[in-house]
């Protein structure tokens, strides 16, 4: 099969617009994933916070 340069083209762009689609898919997937640890955790992560500000301010001053 032979492929002019107007039908690579199109072969082209598809493929790249599904792979920017599946790279979108892992970077929704990855923050959904990152935002529900987040809300789940939120208060141990907030007093790691706070245990870290404290010891770097008692160390300073």
């Amino acid at each position: 099969m032979n492929l002019g340069i107007g039908e690579f083209l199109i072969v082209l762009a598809l493929w790249g617009v599904l792979i920017w689609a599946f790279f979108a898919l892992i970077r929704w997937a990855v923050r959904s994933a990152l935002q529900q640890f987040l809300e789940a955790n939120r208060e141990e992560l907030v007093e790691i916070v706070r245990k870290a500000v404290a010891a770097d301010a008692e160390r300073q001053g």
